[in-house]
């Protein structure tokens, strides 16, 4: 008799048998991802803004933009390294 798709991907699953500790580890690593997602929309809005208008402070956000997209991604991958 064949198994069902579910038992298959089931069976999967429990073969990689991460534990609690391994799944706390996927959920900070993917949570960190979307952080670098967003990171990166802050510094293509910084950018969308300065188009439009210009100000003194646009060359410091733009900076500033950068160096938070650069040290999100540093984060990720020191927790990728670490976990």
């Amino acid at each position: 008799m064949t198994e069902s798709p579910f038992a298959e991907i089931s069976g999967g699953l429990v073969g990689l048998n991460l534990g609690l500790w391994g799944l706390v580890k996927l959920g900070v690593v993917l949570g960190l991802l979307i952080y670098v997602g967003f990171a990166v929309m802050i510094l293509r809005q910084v950018g969308l803004m300065n188009q439009s208008l210009s100000a003194d402070l646009s060359l410091r956000l733009n900076y500033l933009a950068r160096f938070y997209l650069t040290a999100t991604i540093i984060v990720f991958f020191i927790a990728l390294i670490f976990l």
